[in-house]
């Protein structure tokens, strides 16, 4: 594996001989290097030597440095890629005896914002799954929402780890996050789609989803992250989160998908959370169901779980007239926001408000096609009909207040409108 230039020299070298081969086995050596290479860069120093001398002299200004690159890294980069930089940055430093801790204390991090999900619905669930192109990506995809488990979990997973005739799957717990092994319920449907694809695939491996290119490894996780997110823009189901973080949906949303169904099933909370692989102390410690009980809540997962051969429930059907009146009413109330929208939209670009104008437009393209869809219900001549009729409605609207703001002025000049200015010139 070739190793960036800067990593060849010798401070270099002797950090990563300490973090041993875990280290660039994981590919940390890339980040490592960026970071080095701004540090130098920021500091004008032409050498790792060089850099760390520079620090033990002028260790009370480290701050100032530290919260330079920050500041650098922070115009393009997530604030959790931020912290990694600088955490690996502090580590080499640390290893090379470097005292940090007063200029860490002055330092200010960049926060993120909180990132809002969506829940797919069960449609969209078996969309994603039924147009992936992958049987690796439609197996993965299903095995996530259907057992839970973090991305990096089922990506590890060995065909040996599926336990076919105890219904379950063993994740081991070097590939977990608390490092603590632990069992999924194996349910019916996804032990057929996984039979199915060990028995279509054409590579042999140990691997439940390995490497095509080389089957001794498992595929990589950037990879299956790039072919998810290319489906689902491909669908258009890859809208931005209103924090403007990340997507709506994505690999973790289907572990909180997972958690849903089976809180509405009423399936037993602490084994929801044994089964995830979260930590639940005491209580966890104590609660032992017994064998009978285990199954039953199994039966209830198998059924919240299910995704194919299952309908949601629709909604009563409406009488078609009913249908159109309120189809009528949307469309009118709809307009009405749309008017508003257009209203701020030329007083941001008047005000040459370039963020709130592009967050309107996409709001107004939101609402448009929203729109569309009760539109499409009417004919072009009677949609000209309810043009008008909105027409009417806003002249009206736009009349009362005329009237109102009239009425206003009127009654404030023959009784005052509470200004005490106002009733000594009149008293």
């Amino acid at each position: 594996m070739t190793k960036p230039v800067i990593l060849e020299e010798e401070p270099a070298r002797q950090y990563l001989e300490f973090a041993g081969p875990k280290f660039m086995k994981d590919r940390r050596h890339y980040p490592l290097a960026f970071i080095l290479r701004t540090a130098l860069g920021d500091t004008g120093c032409g050498s790792l030597a060089e850099f760390l001398e520079f620090c033990r002299k002028n260790n009370d200004q480290l701050h100032i440095v530290f919260q330079r690159i920050i500041n650098k890294l922070s115009e393009r980069r997530a604030p959790k890629t931020v912290s990694f930089y600088m955490y690996l940055l502090f580590d080499f430093l640390k290893f090379h005896r470097i005292k940090l801790e007063d200029a860490k204390q002055q330092l200010k991090m960049p926060r993120g914002t909180v990132r809002i999900d969506r829940l797919p619905t069960l449609a969209e669930v078996q969309r994603m799954i039924l147009a992936s192109r992958s049987p690796r990506m439609r197996l993965l995809i299903q095995l996530l929402l259907q057992t839970g488990m973090r991305v990096s979990e089922a990506l590890s997973l060995r065909v040996a780890d599926i336990d076919f005739d105890a219904k379950v799957i063993r994740i081991r717990g070097a590939a977990t996050k608390t490092k603590a092994a632990r069992e999924v319920p194996l349910v019916p449907e996804l032990e057929a789609a996984i039979r199915d694809y060990l028995d279509r695939r054409k590579v042999d491996s140990i691997w439940l989803f390995p490497n095509l290119k080389d089957p001794s490894r498992p595929v990589s996780r950037g990879k299956v992250m790039r072919s998810f997110f290319n489906l689902l823009q491909r669908y258009r189901l890859a809208p931005r989160d209103p924090s403007g973080r990340g997507y709506q949906i994505h690999f973790h949303v289907f572990r909180k998908w997972y958690k849903t169904m089976l809180e509405r099933a009423g399936v037993n909370r602490l084994l929801i959370e044994r089964w995830m692989g979260h930590t639940i102390g005491v209580q966890g410690v104590y609660f032992l169901p017994t064998p009978e009980d285990e199954e039953r809540e199994r039966q209830k997962a198998a059924e919240a779980l299910r995704i194919f051969g299952k309908i949601e429930k629709p909604k009563p059907p409406l009488n078609p007239v009913i249908e159109k009146i309120l189809a009528q009413h949307m469309i009118l109330k709809m307009k009405a926001i749309e008017d508003e929208l257009l209203k701020a939209s030329l007083l941001a670009f008047m005000k040459r408000k370039k963020d709130v104008l592009a967050k309107i437009d996409q709001d107004l393209e939101a609402l448009r096609e929203r729109m569309s869809e009760f539109t499409s219900m009417f004919t072009r001549e009677e949609l000209e009909e309810l043009e008008k009729v909105y027409a009417g409605v806003s002249d009206k609207e736009n009349k009362k207040n005329i009237s109102d703001r009239k009425a206003r002025v009127k009654r404030a000049a023959l009784v005052g409108d509470g200004n005490s200015r106002f009733r000594r010139k009149n008293g």
